[in-house]
């Protein structure tokens, strides 16, 4: 993920940051860069942007095996401890006990605030609905019989779990 996020980054800046110049090193040799290298480097090239908006959808979804998802985590919670003023954080989940574990502490700072969407569940669903009619209405599936659109409608909708 880091490796990818100062690939993202670099791409939207007219020169290369030093760290990122230093990582040759490991191209040179057939090397991967140790994580440490890759967060000075993405850390290093954050610092030059007004903002950076960081989006990670669905960490729920990050497999636990080889301990990918607290390695994730332990990422995330080093990169937020920066407190760079011009990075921001979007995650999204559902509830697992180990992502809210982690988290916890930030909630209720001034810097972190946390949304439970299954208490706006009804409204969350709503706004589903609405999507999924716009695109229910568009000529690729206005030849559906009725039935079927408003089945895949609320099937996807009970799918989605609010999310």
């Amino acid at each position: 993920m880091v490796s990818s996020l100062i690939v993202q980054l670099c791409g939207s800046r007219p020169d290369s940051p030093q760290p990122l110049l230093d990582l040759g090193e490991y191209k040179d040799t057939n090397r991967r860069p140790d994580l440490k290298s890759l967060e000075n480097t993405l850390q290093a090239t954050i610092a030059d942007f007004e903002n950076v908006y960081l989006v990670i959808d669905a960490l729920d979804e990050c497999p636990v095996v080889d301990q990918e998802r607290e390695k994730l985590l332990a990422c995330i919670l080093r990169m937020y401890g920066w407190r760079e003023a011009n990075l921001h954080f979007l995650l999204t989940s559902r509830k697992e006990n180990d992502i809210v574990d982690e988290f916890r502490p930030l909630f209720g700072t001034k810097s972190a605030v946390e949304m439970d969407l299954e208490v706006h569940k009804d409204y969350v669903n709503h706004d589903i609905g609405i999507f999924i009619d716009e695109k229910l209405a568009t000529s690729k599936f206005k030849k559906w019989p009725v039935e079927t659109r408003e089945l895949v409608r609320s099937t996807l909708i009970e799918k989605a779990d609010a999310m």
